[in-house]
Protein backbone atom coordinates (compact mmCIF):
# COMPACT_ATOMS: atom_id res chain seq x y z
CA UNK A 1 0.00 0.00 0.00
CA UNK A 2 1.28 3.47 -0.85
CA UNK A 3 0.43 6.89 0.50
CA UNK A 4 1.12 10.25 -1.07
CA UNK A 5 2.88 12.62 1.35
CA UNK A 6 3.30 16.35 0.97
CA UNK A 7 6.98 17.11 1.37
CA UNK A 8 8.95 20.36 1.36
CA UNK A 9 12.45 20.00 -0.02
CA UNK A 10 15.04 21.26 2.46
CA UNK A 11 18.16 20.66 0.41
CA UNK A 12 19.08 19.13 -2.93
CA UNK A 13 20.45 15.98 -1.27
CA UNK A 14 16.96 14.48 -1.02
CA UNK A 15 16.22 15.75 2.49
CA UNK A 16 12.59 16.85 2.91
CA UNK A 17 10.22 17.91 5.67
CA UNK A 18 6.89 16.10 5.99
CA UNK A 19 4.16 18.75 5.65
CA UNK A 20 1.13 16.53 6.28
CA UNK A 21 -0.18 14.08 8.85
CA UNK A 22 0.41 10.60 7.38
CA UNK A 23 -2.25 7.96 7.94
CA UNK A 24 -0.71 4.76 6.57
CA UNK A 25 2.99 5.62 6.91
CA UNK A 26 3.70 4.42 10.44
CA UNK A 27 6.68 5.96 12.18
CA UNK A 28 6.26 9.36 10.48
CA UNK A 29 4.57 12.50 11.78
CA UNK A 30 4.08 16.13 10.78
CA UNK A 31 7.39 17.98 10.55
CA UNK A 32 9.67 14.93 10.48
CA UNK A 33 12.74 15.19 8.27
CA UNK A 34 12.96 12.33 5.76
CA UNK A 35 15.21 11.29 2.94
CA UNK A 36 14.03 10.44 -0.55
CA UNK A 37 15.51 8.33 -3.32
CA UNK A 38 15.79 9.15 -7.03
CA UNK A 39 12.13 8.16 -7.54
CA UNK A 40 11.04 10.65 -4.84
CA UNK A 41 9.98 7.80 -2.53
CA UNK A 42 10.68 8.23 1.18
CA UNK A 43 13.45 5.77 2.01
CA UNK A 44 14.65 6.88 5.45
CA UNK A 45 13.76 8.94 8.50
CA UNK A 46 16.42 11.50 9.37
CA UNK A 47 15.06 13.46 12.35
CA UNK A 48 11.85 13.31 14.35
CA UNK A 49 9.92 16.53 14.93
CA UNK A 50 8.51 15.54 18.30
CA UNK A 51 4.95 15.37 16.94
CA UNK A 52 2.82 12.25 17.09
CA UNK A 53 0.22 10.96 14.68
CA UNK A 54 -2.91 9.38 16.17
CA UNK A 55 -4.95 7.36 13.72
CA UNK A 56 -8.69 7.20 14.22
CA UNK A 57 -11.07 5.45 11.87
CA UNK A 58 -14.82 6.06 11.99
CA UNK A 59 -16.42 3.24 10.01
CA UNK A 60 -19.93 3.71 8.73
CA UNK A 61 -22.50 1.90 10.86
CA UNK A 62 -23.83 -1.40 9.57
CA UNK A 63 -27.35 -1.12 8.15
CA UNK A 64 -30.06 -2.84 10.17
CA UNK A 65 -31.46 -5.88 8.39
CA UNK A 66 -35.13 -6.46 9.08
Amino acid sequence: MREQLWLREVDEGGVCEDCCIPFYAYGLALGDMVGTDDSHDVDRAIRESGHRAVRVLFPEPNPQIS
